[in-house]
């Protein structure tokens, strides 16, 4: 996903957290790629990338507690997209 769609996502319309911010979309998507089977970053669909929005929103909000630190990111991502990835499985399932 475009840094500068992450970034109006999250209302931010300055440089200075650029490199945060894509270090969180990095983790997110590393961490949707190990939980969703068949995740493709290149081609993710409407609900990944909301799953990405949402993920990196909540980094960006707490980032003072997990800072440039890439284990905290990834474990928070991990955490907060578990719940939505199961979910997520489940609904694919049905269809």
């Amino acid at each position: 996903m475009e840094l500068n769609t992450v970034k109006s996502y999250l209302r931010v319309d300055y440089a200075d957290d650029d490199e945060l911010i894509q270090l969180m979309i990095d983790a997110t998507a590393a961490t949707l790629g190990e939980l969703i089977p068949g995740y493709n970053a290149a081609a993710p669909t409407a609900r990944q990338d909301l799953l990405l929005l949402m993920s990196v929103k909540d980094l960006y909000d707490h980032r003072e507690k997990y800072g440039t630190n890439t284990q905290l990111l990834s474990g928070h991502a991990s955490t907060f997209l578990y719940g939505d990835c199961l979910l997520y499985t489940s609904d694919a399932a049905d269809d």
